[in-house]
């Protein structure tokens, strides 16, 4: 799936492969995603845009004009430590993931029943 915003600035994406800690990939050596998924190896010449803070997730937000990686998100929505929410499956994303303003400087993300996350694009930040 993805999502461009309303000034096609960014670049939402999400894939079922969860982000994996780059520290656990190596060069030449296939992997897995924290989800089980196989990957295969990487170039020795790879370069891996995301961090350690972003193993886990699965939806990303990028630059269209730089390619950057801006900021990574996680289906699960945020809950209480321990509770063991499931994954929500393809079918059950409530896409578009975010609403955007018009010039693109703020989006939001809605958990149902729980709360409105608003984001500036400056930082990347609550």
């Amino acid at each position: 799936e993805i999502q461009f915003s309303p000034s096609e600035s960014y670049l939402v994406t999400y894939s079922p492969m969860l982000l994996t800690d780059p520290d656990d990939i190596l060069p030449g050596k296939a992997y897995s995603t924290p989800n089980g998924i196989k990957m295969p190896p990487l170039s020795v010449h790879a370069k891996i845009p995301w961090s350690s803070r972003d193993e886990g997730n699965d939806i990303c937000i990028w630059d269209v004009r730089t390619g950057k990686l801006m900021r990574t998100f996680s289906m699960v929505p945020p809950t209480k430590e321990g509770d063991g929410a499931p994954r929500m499956r393809p079918s059950q994303l409530p896409w578009p993931i975010f609403k955007w303003t018009d010039d693109d400087s703020y989006f939001a993300r809605l958990i149902k029943g729980q709360s409105i996350m608003i984001y500036e694009t400056t930082g990347f930040t609550l």
